[in-house]
């Protein structure tokens, strides 16, 4: 812990957000803890890699050698700051650059930032899922995901072992800024089928965490969301104990494996 202008903070994360996105920020500092600092980059919106509102195949004619030089310096110039860990807040970046390669451009972006440790809400969820030892899963997305970003979200799991029961766009409404978490809520409860092991939010910019708590009530399940997942593993990489945080998740009774 150390003094920063009077106000003691145990760490400080960052994280690297598409340009116009607001979700992520807004909910990574509504859960974490006071005295956590949660910093942000705006990466430029012509970086179609980390776009979440376009079509996979669009994106990935898009996603050249130049938008990963982007994401590389947006990621570089956040580790100038006294961070301890780096969040990729967009899940469309790890579905379209898929399971398999996500490793490796993670290491590259932590190249560039002093060796910190580098991690994306889908990775998250990965981890989360292991620790509860689910099988089985339900995807639900935001509605302005394509039906190839959901396909390419389902591989995503696929390849990392887990069945996909359901992987639906929620029926709310079709603006980040218009969702409520009852509507979130009610459409959850009303369509995702029983028989599953855990339910999967996807999407950094829906804000899907005041509907946790309820929800694991409700259905006896856990359930992680984009920025919830993410938060976890950030505050455990950067030597926090997540087990601060209460009321968003059972996820937050584990520690992330991969700071193990």
């Amino acid at each position: 812990m150390f003094q920063d202008d009077g106000w003691e903070v145990d760490a400080r994360i960052g994280i690297l957000t598409p340009a116009s996105d607001v979700g992520s920020e807004s909910e990574m500092r509504a859960v974490a803890p006071s005295n956590i600092g949660v910093h942000v980059a705006r990466v430029p919106t012509n970086a179609a890699l980390l776009s979440e509102g376009r079509p996979a195949s669009a994106a990935r004619e898009g996603a050249t050698l130049d938008d990963l030089a982007t994401l590389h310096m947006s990621a570089a110039h956040m580790a100038a700051a006294p961070i301890a860990a780096i969040g990729v807040c967009s899940t469309g970046f790890s579905y379209r650059i898929g399971r398999f390669d996500e490793s490796r451009v993670l290491a590259g972006i932590s190249e560039r930032t002093r060796g910190l440790p580098v991690a994306t809400s889908p990775a998250a969820m990965v981890q989360a899922l292991t620790s509860f030892e689910a099988r089985d899963i339900a995807i639900v997305n935001p509605p302005w995901f394509s039906r190839e970003m959901m396909e390419r979200g389902a591989e995503y799991f696929n390849v990392a072992g887990f069945g996909i029961k359901f992987n639906a766009v929620a029926d709310v409404a079709g603006n980040q800024h218009l969702v409520t978490q009852a509507d979130l809520f009610r459409w959850i409860i009303s369509n995702v089928p029983a028989g599953i092991d855990a339910i999967l939010i996807a999407g950094n910019d829906l804000r899907a965490v005041g509907v946790v708590r309820d929800l694991e009530a409700e259905t006896a399940r856990p359930v992680f969301t984009a920025n919830q997942a993410l938060l976890w593993a950030l505050m455990s990489l950067a030597g926090v104990d997540p087990r601060r945080v209460q009321g968003y998740g059972a996820v937050f009774r584990l520690r992330y494996p991969a700071a193990e």
